[in-house]
């Protein structure tokens, strides 16, 4: 089995997987997953492989973090007691 070959296959499982994981899986819950998907990646990057991010992509992995936080916090019914 060469590289290319292995790289193909790994690539064409993880997309199956990605899919099956989608179909079985809300519409919210499944784009929460997808935004922070390349804040995963970043991160990896930077533990794993050693790469330097810049200060602005930190500052942009913040923000997104923030955003996530936000998304996933529960919402009030928006009544108030009496």
């Amino acid at each position: 089995m060469t590289t290319t070959d292995l790289a193909g296959f790994t690539v064409y499982l993880a997309y199956r997987l990605f899919g099956y994981g989608l179909r079985h899986t809300p519409a919210s819950v499944a784009t929460t997953l997808t935004l922070a998907e390349p804040a995963v990646a970043a991160v990896l990057g930077v533990t794993v492989l050693g790469e330097r991010l810049p200060a602005v992509s930190w500052c942009g992995l913040a923000v997104l973090a923030l955003g996530l936080v936000l998304l996933t916090a529960p919402v009030g019914t928006g009544q108030r007691e009496r």
